[in-house]
C-alpha cells in the first residue's frame, strides 16, 4: 500500500499545482473585473463623488445578476445529487 501511495506522489503533485493555478487565475480575474467595477459603483453612487443614478443602477443590476450565478450552478449540481439520495 505504501508503494502505491509513493507511485502516485508525482501525479498528486501535478494535481496540486493545477489546483493552485486555477485558484490564482480565477482570483486574478476576479480582481481585474471586480475592483474597477466596485470603484465605479461607489464613485457613481447617489451619495458618491460623481452621482450618476442611471449608470449606478445599471451596474448594480449587472453585479446583482453576476453574484447569483454561482448559487444557480450549485443548485443545478445539487438537484441530481438530491434525487440520488432521496430516490425520487
Amino acid at each position: 500500500m505504501i508503494r502505491t501511495v509513493l507511485d502516485m506522489l508525482p501525479m498528486m503533485g501535478i494535481g496540486v499545482v493545477e489546483s493552485l493555478y486555477m485558484t490564482l487565475l480565477s482570483t486574478l480575474f476576479a480582481y481585474v473585473i471586480g475592483l474597477p467595477l466596485g470603484i465605479a459603483l461607489v464613485y457613481w453612487a447617489p451619495g458618491g463623488l460623481r452621482p450618476k443614478p442611471r449608470l449606478h443602477a445599471l451596474l448594480n443590476g449587472i453585479v446583482t445578476v453576476m453574484r447569483s450565478i454561482p448559487f444557480l450552478i450549485l443548485m443545478m449540481m445539487a438537484g441530481p445529487l438530491a434525487r440520488l439520495v432521496v430516490g425520487t
